[in-house]
């Protein structure tokens, strides 16, 4: 088994990942919280391990989040343009899971999430032909099924 990590140690450690945060307990081991206090005043107990990983002050962090802006309709529709250009939206973007509308080139109209139209879904009209064309046969194919099944038809249209 190894040696025992001192707090002096820990606290060295700490300095390299987040210097903002001051060490006010003795360090016991990674798992055992400790008090520390950040830069801003703010205390709290964490683990060591979580420190050591990059977690930083809880009250700093929930004011980044609040302060973080959502992305407007204007820079949904930039980006979209860049990665889809065959979709046009017509509504307004709230969040990346909450459905917004759009039209493909082909003219068809439908609600999806930005999400999956990143995720590279699209059309689900085109996508019907497309699948339907793949579940077709054509006559070649019918007549070759055909001359096993039944060898003594002769096929003399167009199979639809």
């Amino acid at each position: 088994m190894g040696r025992k990590k001192t707090t002096e140690q820990f606290i060295e450690e700490l300095k390299i990942v987040n210097p903002e945060i001051t060490v006010i307990d003795e360090y016991v081991n990674r798992r055992t919280k400790i008090e520390v206090k950040h830069n801003c005043g703010y205390q709290w107990k964490s683990t060591p391990n979580n420190l050591l990983q990059g977690n930083s002050c809880p009250k700093c962090s929930k004011i980044k989040t609040s302060k973080k802006r959502a992305k407007t309709t204007k820079q949904f529709i930039e980006e979209l343009k860049l990665k889809r250009p065959d979709i046009m939206v017509l509504g307004e973007y709230v969040k990346s899971n909450i459905k917004v509308k759009v039209k493909h080139s082909c003219g068809y109209q439908w609600e999806i999430t930005p999400n999956n139209l990143f995720q590279g879904k699209s059309c689900p009209e085109c996508y019907k032909i497309e699948a339907s064309k793949k579940h077709t046969k054509t006559t070649q194919q019918f007549i070759e099924e055909l001359e096993i099944v039944n060898p003594e038809v002769t096929v003399i249209d167009k199979y639809l």
